[in-house]
């Protein structure tokens, strides 16, 4: 019986994946050289981001009261200006695109930051096994489908960023015990209370980590990290409320006012929109997530366990988040961005089987 020779990708595999890394790439870059050469891209309420920034470079609050003319309203924490306010400052409010550019900047290091962290999370924990050809082509892909709403001026990707940092914090400190369960849990509850500063929903990850603990049966670990969260929180958003001026403090409470849809024909159509945009363009990237996790579950059903109780809360809230008015893509900011591990581990699981089988 004649013996075959060992099956491994063939050069053809490998051009092809280096094509497709290199086409996605030049996507990516051109679109961002677009946006920073732009004045700026109104996603979502970025507008008002750049003019309420204007106001920060002037060393003007960054929003008005309601009854000031001209009124500056404003739907996003003062913690994200106050942030960027030195910058602004050394910019001044003049030039409209140097101010933009200046803040798009900060935000694409972050983003950056969020996905050279993952990494090193990764790296550190050992949980997935993942090539550097399925890593860059899973965050060519996010940033392929998500480019305007990641570089968009608010505090989306830094409340993203502590909330990823909830994960990884839950995971090292909580799920394998590196510390004790004061500090451990002190520490959860900090980053979860400065991503709900930045924005108020920015809960969908912690949720999923107290469900993953209540599964776990360690309710004491629970209910140190509600309590570390709520003291934080109510510590941030106090002097979030005492950072404002009386007319500028009734405007951001007018302004955290939301409605939902009541009509069950507009609510039909809001769905439709989200299933076409949201599902099926994505279907592969979840599907990706998917076989990742499902790789986890053999060595780490622990680590398992925990990103599907993060995902599935991610999600599911981002999903009810759009029935409100308003709601948008960049709900999906932090589901997105915690499935990049995964996705690129299920990418290069499939590298390998393509490998073995001889798929060329």
């Amino acid at each position: 019986m004649q013996a075959h020779a060992p099956l491994t990708t063939t050069p053809p595999a490998y051009r092809a994946i280096r094509f497709l890394l290199a086409v996605l790439a030049a996507c990516v870059m051109l679109g961002t050289a677009t946006m920073f050469l732009g004045d700026f891209l109104d996603y979502g309420a970025e507008s008002t981001s750049i003019a309420a920034l204007q106001r920060v470079a002037g060393g003007l609050p960054h929003l008005t009261g309601v009854a000031e003319t001209p009124i500056h309203l404003n739907p996003y924490s003062g913690y994200f200006y106050w942030g960027l306010a030195p910058l602004m400052r050394l910019v001044g409010p003049a030039d409209v695109w140097l101010v933009a550019f200046v803040a798009r900047t900060v935000i694409l290091l972050l983003v950056a930051a969020i996905f050279f962290g993952a990494v090193e999370f990764n790296r550190s924990a050992k949980l997935f096994a993942i090539s550097v050809p399925a890593a860059a082509l899973t965050f060519l892909m996010i940033a392929a489908l998500d480019l305007g709403l990641l570089l968009s001026i608010r505090p989306d990707l830094p409340a993203a960023f502590f909330e990823l940092l909830v994960f990884y914090l839950a995971w090292e400190l909580l799920f394998r015990k590196k510390l004790a369960l004061v500090p451990a849990a002190t520490l959860v509850g900090l980053a979860a209370a400065l991503a709900c500063a930045l924005r108020l929903n920015s809960l969908t990850i912690f949720l999923g980590v107290l469900i993953a603990l209540a599964l776990e049966r360690r309710g004491k670990m629970l209910l140190w990290c509600a309590a570390s969260f709520a003291a934080f929180a109510a510590a941030l958003l106090a002097l979030l409320w005492l950072g404002y001026s009386a007319n500028g403090l009734e405007n951001a409470l007018l302004m955290t006012q939301g409605e939902f849809y009541a009509d069950l024909g507009t609510v039909s159509r809001v769905i439709e929109r989200a299933v076409a945009g949201l599902v099926v363009q994505r279907l592969p990237l979840y599907l990706l997530v998917i076989a990742g996790i499902a790789t986890l579950y053999k060595s780490e059903p622990a680590a398992a366990r925990l990103y599907t109780c993060c995902l599935l809360t991610s999600y599911l809230l981002a999903f009810t988040g759009l029935l409100r008015i308003g709601g948008g893509g960049n709900y999906f900011h932090s589901a997105v961005l915690l499935g990049f591990l995964p996705a690129a581990a299920g990418l290069d699981s499939l590298f390998r089987s393509s490998e073995t089988s001889g798929v060329h």
